[in-house]
Order: C-alpha cells, then structure tokens, then sequence
C-alpha cells in the first residue's frame, strides 16, 4: 500500500539541451523502436548510466558525439505503469530486439500513446538487457504530474574518442 510519505519513481532521460523536456518532440521527427515518426513518445531509464548506453548506441561514430547534452532527473507517478515482460516480447513480438527495429515494436508503442490507458509503459532494454527502460506518455492526463526535478549537463568521457 502507497502512503504518501513514498517518493514516486525516480527515471533519467539524457537529451539534446534544446529538448529537455517531456513533451516528446523528438518522437514526431524520429522514429525509435518503441514509436513510429509523429508519435511523441518520450524515452526514460531507470539508470542514468543505462540511458548514457541508450545514447551511446544512436551514434553513427564514437568520434561525432557532440557536447550539447543534459541528464534530466525526472520524478513520475508510478500508479500508472503497464510492463511489457521479455517473456511476453519473446512470445509475442518475434526478432523485438533486431536492428532495424521491427514494425511490430514501433506499431505497439505508436498504440500505446493512442490508447492512452496508461502513463508509463515499462520495456526491458537491448542494450543491458537486465535493465529496463520506460516509455512515457505525454499525452497521458497523469503526464502533468511529472515533474523535472534536476537538469544537470551531460558530457560523454573525451576517452570514449579513442575507442576503434
């Protein structure tokens, strides 16, 4: 039982400094795995080391990552939150964690914003595959009660340049 002394879950998003935000643009101009183009679905981790991971992975170059981001610390009402289980996307979404992501991932999460039942919508990640990632909704009424609660720069470590 929740009592109101209990924080709400604590999420991290590292994003372009112009798209600190919640509201999901980058999701109407690009497509991902869980969202198609024109969805504006919002990508948070539990971690922010897994969402430096996340990042990490959507570079064409270790050597073109660029020093315009921030880690946004992110406090979200965890009373409405749908899990997608790895057990439920090997049955059910066959090659889910291929790249180029699958069309049955991207139409799943694309519905998970139209239906707008739920506010969260919790995935296992790829790219640490014990680790999970979370799908916010901000066309979701609860989206409102999230809350920014620490913008703080992000800088990738210069070491990662000299990787081949």
């Amino acid at each position: 039982m929740r009592t109101d002394s209990q924080p709400d879950m604590i999420l991290y998003r590292i994003a372009h400094e112009l798209h600190a935000d919640l509201n999901g643009v980058g999701g109407l101009t690009n497509k991902g795995r869980w969202n198609h183009k024109g969805a504006p679905l919002v990508y948070l981790s539990e971690h922010i080391s897994l969402c430096a991971w996340e990042k990490l992975v959507q570079f064409e170059s270790i050597n073109n990552i660029p020093d315009i981001y921030v880690c946004l610390t992110v406090e979200v009402p965890d009373d409405s939150l749908t899990i997608l289980s790895k057990e439920i996307l090997d049955r059910d979404f066959k090659q889910w964690d291929t790249y180029p992501h699958s069309l049955k991932t991207m139409d799943f999460g694309s519905n998970f914003l139209k239906e707008n039942e739920t506010l969260l919508l919790q995935v296992p990640s790829i790219v640490v595959p014990s680790e999970y990632n979370f799908l916010f909704n901000p066309l979701h009424p609860k989206s409102k009660t999230a809350k920014i609660i620490n913008i703080e720069p992000f800088v990738f470590d210069g070491r990662l340049k000299k990787m081949k």
